[in-house]
Protein backbone atom coordinates (compact mmCIF):
# COMPACT_ATOMS: atom_id res chain seq x y z
CA UNK A 1 0.00 0.00 0.00
CA UNK A 2 3.13 2.86 0.63
CA UNK A 3 4.77 1.84 -2.40
CA UNK A 4 1.22 2.81 -4.14
CA UNK A 5 1.68 6.64 -2.75
CA UNK A 6 4.00 6.88 -5.77
CA UNK A 7 1.35 6.87 -8.17
CA UNK A 8 -0.39 10.08 -6.83
CA UNK A 9 0.32 12.86 -8.95
CA UNK A 10 0.05 16.84 -7.72
CA UNK A 11 -2.32 18.68 -9.13
CA UNK A 12 -1.80 22.16 -10.70
CA UNK A 13 -3.72 24.61 -8.73
CA UNK A 14 -5.59 26.89 -10.90
CA UNK A 15 -5.37 30.53 -11.09
CA UNK A 16 -9.07 31.38 -8.96
CA UNK A 17 -8.14 28.92 -6.80
CA UNK A 18 -6.06 29.45 -3.26
CA UNK A 19 -4.46 26.74 -1.42
CA UNK A 20 -3.38 27.98 1.97
CA UNK A 21 -1.95 25.68 4.91
CA UNK A 22 -2.91 26.03 8.37
CA UNK A 23 -1.95 24.17 11.65
CA UNK A 24 -5.90 24.40 13.43
CA UNK A 25 -6.90 23.35 17.04
CA UNK A 26 -9.77 20.80 16.36
CA UNK A 27 -11.52 18.38 18.84
CA UNK A 28 -8.55 18.58 21.23
CA UNK A 29 -6.28 17.81 18.77
CA UNK A 30 -3.70 20.44 16.15
CA UNK A 31 -4.17 19.41 12.56
CA UNK A 32 -2.57 20.50 9.68
CA UNK A 33 -5.55 21.22 7.32
CA UNK A 34 -4.95 22.50 3.34
CA UNK A 35 -7.79 24.83 2.62
CA UNK A 36 -8.91 25.49 -1.20
CA UNK A 37 -11.16 28.40 -1.96
CA UNK A 38 -11.99 30.76 -4.40
CA UNK A 39 -11.09 34.26 -2.67
CA UNK A 40 -13.89 36.71 -2.55
CA UNK A 41 -16.78 38.22 -0.41
CA UNK A 42 -19.55 35.38 -1.74
CA UNK A 43 -20.34 32.91 0.73
CA UNK A 44 -20.06 29.54 -0.11
CA UNK A 45 -20.62 25.78 1.02
CA UNK A 46 -18.01 23.86 2.74
CA UNK A 47 -16.58 20.32 2.15
CA UNK A 48 -14.42 19.00 4.32
CA UNK A 49 -12.62 15.96 2.28
CA UNK A 50 -10.64 13.43 4.29
CA UNK A 51 -7.92 10.32 3.31
CA UNK A 52 -7.91 7.15 4.10
CA UNK A 53 -5.48 4.88 6.14
CA UNK A 54 -2.04 5.56 6.16
CA UNK A 55 -2.45 8.19 4.18
CA UNK A 56 -2.21 12.37 4.53
CA UNK A 57 -3.47 15.52 3.21
CA UNK A 58 -1.95 15.54 0.35
CA UNK A 59 -3.24 12.57 -1.48
CA UNK A 60 -6.65 14.00 -1.85
CA UNK A 61 -5.58 17.56 -3.37
CA UNK A 62 -7.00 16.63 -6.28
CA UNK A 63 -10.31 16.80 -4.52
CA UNK A 64 -9.65 19.77 -3.00
CA UNK A 65 -9.02 21.71 -6.29
CA UNK A 66 -11.94 19.90 -7.70
CA UNK A 67 -14.04 20.30 -4.90
CA UNK A 68 -13.28 24.66 -5.09
CA UNK A 69 -13.57 24.85 -8.80
CA UNK A 70 -16.89 23.87 -8.18
CA UNK A 71 -17.65 26.52 -5.88
CA UNK A 72 -17.17 25.25 -2.33
CA UNK A 73 -14.94 25.93 0.47
CA UNK A 74 -13.07 22.87 1.04
CA UNK A 75 -10.57 22.07 4.22
CA UNK A 76 -8.47 19.00 3.64
CA UNK A 77 -6.91 17.72 7.26
CA UNK A 78 -4.19 15.38 7.68
CA UNK A 79 -5.86 12.67 10.38
CA UNK A 80 -4.42 13.41 14.02
CA UNK A 81 -4.02 9.45 14.30
CA UNK A 82 -3.29 6.49 11.81
CA UNK A 83 -6.09 3.88 13.33
CA UNK A 84 -7.97 5.91 16.33
CA UNK A 85 -11.76 6.53 14.90
CA UNK A 86 -12.61 8.38 17.67
CA UNK A 87 -9.75 10.84 18.14
CA UNK A 88 -10.00 11.48 14.10
CA UNK A 89 -13.62 11.69 14.07
CA UNK A 90 -14.15 14.16 16.95
CA UNK A 91 -11.45 15.90 14.87
CA UNK A 92 -13.82 16.32 12.22
CA UNK A 93 -16.84 16.97 13.83
CA UNK A 94 -14.36 20.13 15.31
CA UNK A 95 -13.25 21.01 12.04
CA UNK A 96 -17.11 21.47 10.60
CA UNK A 97 -18.13 23.30 13.37
CA UNK A 98 -15.68 25.51 13.40
CA UNK A 99 -16.29 26.36 9.09
CA UNK A 100 -19.87 26.98 9.79
CA UNK A 101 -18.77 29.15 12.79
CA UNK A 102 -16.50 31.37 10.98
CA UNK A 103 -13.50 30.21 12.95
CA UNK A 104 -11.24 28.88 9.57
CA UNK A 105 -7.89 30.98 9.32
CA UNK A 106 -8.91 31.95 5.71
CA UNK A 107 -10.34 34.80 3.76
CA UNK A 108 -13.68 32.64 2.78
CA UNK A 109 -17.19 33.11 4.19
CA UNK A 110 -19.52 29.98 4.99
CA UNK A 111 -22.94 29.91 4.22
CA UNK A 112 -23.83 27.30 6.72
CA UNK A 113 -23.96 24.48 4.36
CA UNK A 114 -21.65 21.47 4.73
CA UNK A 115 -20.75 18.10 2.83
CA UNK A 116 -18.44 15.58 4.08
CA UNK A 117 -16.28 13.55 1.41
CA UNK A 118 -14.33 10.44 2.75
CA UNK A 119 -11.75 8.21 0.66
CA UNK A 120 -11.93 4.30 2.48
CA UNK A 121 -10.96 4.70 5.94
CA UNK A 122 -12.23 8.54 5.73
CA UNK A 123 -15.33 7.30 4.46
CA UNK A 124 -16.26 5.05 7.15
CA UNK A 125 -14.61 8.22 9.87
CA UNK A 126 -17.08 10.75 8.02
CA UNK A 127 -19.98 8.40 8.49
CA UNK A 128 -19.36 8.56 12.05
CA UNK A 129 -18.79 12.52 12.42
CA UNK A 130 -21.91 12.78 9.98
CA UNK A 131 -24.09 10.58 12.62
CA UNK A 132 -22.84 13.19 15.25
CA UNK A 133 -23.11 16.43 13.64
CA UNK A 134 -27.03 15.19 12.16
CA UNK A 135 -29.03 18.22 10.42
CA UNK A 136 -25.36 20.50 10.90
CA UNK A 137 -24.22 18.61 7.30
CA UNK A 138 -25.65 18.67 4.04
CA UNK A 139 -24.61 15.60 2.14
CA UNK A 140 -22.15 12.79 2.40
CA UNK A 141 -20.07 11.45 0.45
CA UNK A 142 -18.12 8.03 0.52
CA UNK A 143 -15.48 7.13 -2.40
CA UNK A 144 -15.16 3.31 -2.30
CA UNK A 145 -15.65 3.41 1.98
CA UNK A 146 -15.02 0.84 4.42
CA UNK A 147 -16.63 0.11 7.61
CA UNK A 148 -14.41 -1.06 10.45
CA UNK A 149 -16.26 -3.52 13.39
CA UNK A 150 -19.74 -2.53 12.02
CA UNK A 151 -18.94 0.64 13.92
CA UNK A 152 -19.86 2.34 10.70
CA UNK A 153 -22.86 0.43 10.64
CA UNK A 154 -24.35 1.44 13.50
CA UNK A 155 -23.63 5.33 12.66
CA UNK A 156 -25.37 5.00 9.49
CA UNK A 157 -28.42 4.30 11.00
CA UNK A 158 -28.31 8.28 12.38
CA UNK A 159 -26.87 9.73 9.33
CA UNK A 160 -29.97 11.34 7.28
CA UNK A 161 -28.66 13.80 4.59
CA UNK A 162 -28.44 12.80 1.04
CA UNK A 163 -25.51 10.58 0.84
CA UNK A 164 -23.86 8.92 -2.29
CA UNK A 165 -21.34 6.10 -1.91
CA UNK A 166 -18.76 5.36 -5.28
CA UNK A 167 -17.87 2.06 -5.19
CA UNK A 168 -14.86 0.19 -6.74
CA UNK A 169 -14.51 -3.46 -6.97
CA UNK A 170 -14.45 -5.93 -4.09
CA UNK A 171 -10.81 -6.49 -3.56
CA UNK A 172 -8.65 -6.43 0.05
CA UNK A 173 -7.62 -2.70 -0.17
CA UNK A 174 -11.40 -2.37 0.96
CA UNK A 175 -11.85 -5.41 2.67
CA UNK A 176 -13.40 -6.84 0.13
CA UNK A 177 -16.16 -4.30 -0.09
CA UNK A 178 -17.23 -4.83 3.07
CA UNK A 179 -18.98 -1.17 3.40
CA UNK A 180 -22.42 -3.14 1.57
CA UNK A 181 -23.58 -3.58 5.34
CA UNK A 182 -23.04 -0.12 6.31
CA UNK A 183 -24.22 1.54 3.19
CA UNK A 184 -27.72 -1.21 4.06
CA UNK A 185 -28.40 0.59 6.93
CA UNK A 186 -27.87 4.34 6.14
CA UNK A 187 -30.79 6.45 6.90
CA UNK A 188 -31.38 9.14 5.09
CA UNK A 189 -31.82 8.86 0.79
CA UNK A 190 -28.76 7.33 -0.52
CA UNK A 191 -27.22 6.33 -4.29
CA UNK A 192 -25.32 3.97 -4.50
CA UNK A 193 -22.97 4.30 -7.72
CA UNK A 194 -20.54 0.60 -8.29
CA UNK A 195 -17.84 1.45 -10.96
CA UNK A 196 -17.30 -1.61 -12.97
CA UNK A 197 -13.63 -2.07 -13.48
CA UNK A 198 -12.29 0.61 -10.97
CA UNK A 199 -10.00 -0.07 -8.04
CA UNK A 200 -9.93 0.71 -4.97
CA UNK A 201 -7.07 3.76 -5.55
CA UNK A 202 -8.92 5.24 -8.60
CA UNK A 203 -11.22 6.90 -6.21
CA UNK A 204 -8.21 8.71 -4.41
CA UNK A 205 -6.72 10.52 -7.49
CA UNK A 206 -6.02 10.01 -10.88
CA UNK A 207 -3.60 7.51 -11.93
CA UNK A 208 -2.50 6.02 -15.37
CA UNK A 209 -4.98 3.76 -16.77
CA UNK A 210 -7.21 4.67 -13.72
CA UNK A 211 -11.18 5.85 -13.25
CA UNK A 212 -10.92 8.52 -11.43
CA UNK A 213 -13.22 10.58 -13.50
CA UNK A 214 -15.85 8.13 -13.13
CA UNK A 215 -15.51 8.86 -9.66
CA UNK A 216 -15.31 12.53 -10.09
CA UNK A 217 -17.96 13.28 -12.54
CA UNK A 218 -20.33 11.38 -10.12
CA UNK A 219 -19.75 12.85 -6.99
CA UNK A 220 -20.03 16.67 -8.98
CA UNK A 221 -22.99 15.58 -10.53
CA UNK A 222 -24.28 14.71 -6.90
CA UNK A 223 -23.11 17.71 -4.86
CA UNK A 224 -24.96 20.12 -8.04
CA UNK A 225 -27.93 18.67 -7.67
CA UNK A 226 -28.11 18.59 -3.94
CA UNK A 227 -26.40 22.32 -3.39
CA UNK A 228 -28.19 23.61 -6.37
CA UNK A 229 -24.72 25.02 -7.74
Amino acid sequence: MLLLAGCVSTPEIPPEVRRETHRVGAGGEIVTVDFYFRPGSRPRPLAIAVHGFLANEDRMAHWGVLLAREGFIVAVPNNPTYANDDRNTAAIVALVQGGRAGRWPISAVPDGRAVLVGFSRGGFETILAAAELGDRIGAWIGLDPVDRNAKGQTAATKVRAPGLALLADPQPLNANGNARAMLDAYAGPLEVVAIPGAGHLDAESPRRGGKFAEFENAALGFLRQVFAL
